[in-house]
C-alpha cells in the first residue's frame, strides 16, 4: 500500500520529491511509471525464503533493471562533450573541453586538449557529462566496455570505487603520483647469520625467556629497579612513573631502533588518493597541500598493515597543518600526532578508517593535580590586613582635605 501511494503521489506531482530509506532498490517501479521523479523503493527481503512468490518478484525486479539499464542515453546538443579512449596512453581525450568538471578533472596540454585519467574517464561517462568513444572504431563505449578497457585489476577497480564515492560526496580526489618504492634485497654473510643465530640461543636460556617459553606468559622483569631497592613515594605521579615496564618511543625523539631487514621484496605503502574539500578557488595547476590522504585496500587480499608498515605510511604523508600539535589533551590524544585514512573495500562495500598515531607515554594521563588548597587562616590575616590598610588610607585622605580647608 505504501508502494501504490508513493506512485500516485509521484505522477501526481511531478514537482515533488520522495526520500529514499536504506533498503534495495525495487526496479519494478521504474515500469510502472513515467516521470522524471524517482519513485520510493520497495521492501527489503533480508534472506531467501525459497517460496515462488519471491523468486517471481526478483526475476521481475531483475528483467525490469536490466530493460532501465538498456535505456538509450541523450545528452544536450550545447553541453555534449565527446571523449575518446586511447588504448596506447590508456588515457581519454576531449578534443574539445568544456563543461564545470573541469575545474577539478583532466589536464590541459598545450594543443587545449584535456586529457582524463582512467578512473576520471569512467566516472564522467557515469554520471553523463561525456560520451565515451572508441579511438579506431567510430562507435560509442558502453560502460561496461569503460570498465574493461580503463581497469586491468581488481585493486584499480577497488581504487575506483573508492573515488566515485568521495567524488559523489563532493570531494576533490586526484590520483597521489609518487612512485611506489620496492626496497632491494639485502644479503646477509654466513659469519653473521651464524652470529645472530648464536645470540639468539643464548638468549633463549635466559631465565626470564626460559620461563615465558616454558610457562607461556611473561613474567615480571627481573631487573626492575624495585626488586632490589626500596623507595619511599610521596605522590602518585612519582608511584605511576615508577612502574612504567614497557618501553615506549617518544615522539619528539626519533626513533633509535634499527629497522628489520625484510627477507623479500614488498611494496612500500603509499597513499593512494589525495583528498581536498569542496572549494571554489581550487586550482589543478598549483594544488595546496591535500587536506587528507587516503590508502585503498582490498580486505579479501590484503592483510591490515603491520605496526611498521604504518609508522612509515604516517610519516610519508604530507597534508595540511600536519605538524600542528593541540594544547588540549583530549584533542592531543584522540587526533595524534598524524594520522592516515585506510579505505577498506569488501565486496564493494566501502569503509573508511582513521588511524592516528598517538603518544600516550608522555601524557599524565593517570593523575591530573587539582588546585592547590589555600590556607583560610592566612587568608583571614591578609583580609584583615588589607582592611587596616583601606581605613589608614581613608583617614589620611580625609586629614588632607581638613588641611587644605
Amino acid at each position: 500500500m505504501e508502494d501504490e501511494e508513493a506512485l500516485l503521489t509521484s505522477t501526481a506531482n511531478p514537482d515533488t520529491q520522495i526520500e529514499f530509506e536504506d533498503e534495495i532498490q525495487d526496479w519494478r517501479n521504474l515500469t510502472k511509471i513515467k516521470d522524471t521523479s524517482l519513485p520510493k523503493r520497495g521492501e527489503k527481503d533480508y534472506e531467501p525464503d525459497g517460496t515462488n512468490l519471491q523468486n517471481s518478484v526478483l526475476e521481475e525486479s531483475r528483467n525490469s533493471m536490466f530493460d532501465a539499464l538498456a535505456g538509450d542515453r541523450s545528452h544536450v546538443v550545447k553541453q555534449h562533450v565527446k571523449a575518446i579512449w586511447i588504448s596506447s596512453q590508456k588515457r581519454g581525450l576531449i578534443t574539445k573541453p568544456k563543461g564545470s568538471f573541469l575545474q577539478t578533472c583532466g589536464v590541459i596540454d598545450s594543443e587545449n586538449k584535456c586529457w582524463l585519467r582512467p578512473e576520471e574517464f569512467c566516472y564522467l561517462a557515469e554520471r553523463g557529462s561525456i560520451e565515451p568513444w572508441f579511438e579506431d572504431k567510430d562507435l560509442a563505449m558502453s560502460i561496461e566496455a569503460c570498465y574493461a578497457y580503463c581497469f586491468d585489476n581488481d585493486d584499480e577497480i577497488d581504487e575506483y570505487h573508492v573515488y566515485s564515492y568521495l567524488k559523489r560526496h563532493g570531494f576533490i580526489v586526484m590520483k597521489n603520483e609518487e612512485q611506489r618504492i620496492i626496497p632491494k634485497l639485502q644479503t646477509i654473510s654466513p659469519m653473521k647469520r651464524v652470529y645472530s643465530q648464536l645470540l639468539k640461543w643464548i638468549n633463549y636460556f635466559t631465565l626470564p625467556n626460559l620461563i615465558t617459553n616454558l610457562f607461556g606468559h611473561k613474567p615480571y622483569p627481573f631487573f626492575q629497579n624495585l626488586n632490589f631497592t626500596s623507595k619511599k613515594f610521596t605522590s602518585y605521579s612519582q608511584i605511576y612513573n615508577s612502574i612504567k615496564l614497557i618501553p615506549f618511543r617518544s615522539h619528539s625523539t626519533p626513533s633509535t631502533q634499527p629497522q628489520p631487514q625484510s627477507s623479500s621484496t614488498q611494496s612500500k605503502l603509499i597513499p593512494t588518493f589525495n583528498i581536498w574539500k569542496p572549494s571554489p578557488n581550487f586550482s589543478k595547476k598549483s594544488p595546496p597541500l591535500p587536506n587528507f590522504q587516503i590508502l585503498v585496500q582490498n580486505v579479501n587480499k590484503y592483510k591490515l598493515p603491520t605496526l611498521k608498515q604504518l609508522h612509515d605510511l604516517i610519516n610519508s604523508t604530507n597534508y595540511q597543518n600536519k605538524h600542528h600539535i593541540d594544547s588540549d589533551q583530549s584533542k592531543r590524544l584522540k587526533n595524534g600526532y598524524g594520522f592516515v585514512l585506510i579505505a577498506t573495500v569488501d565486496y564493494g562495500i566501502i569503509n573508511i578508517v582513521k588511524l592516528s598515531e598517538a603518544d600516550f607515554g608522555n601524557e599524565n594521563v593517570w593523575y591530573v593535580p587539582g588546585p592547590k588548597p589555600q590556607n583560610k587562616k592566612n587568608n583571614g590575616k591578609n583580609n584583615k590586613n588589607q582592611n587596616n590598610n583601606n581605613n589608614n588610607n581613608n583617614k589620611d585622605k580625609n586629614k588632607d582635605k581638613k588641611g587644605k580647608k
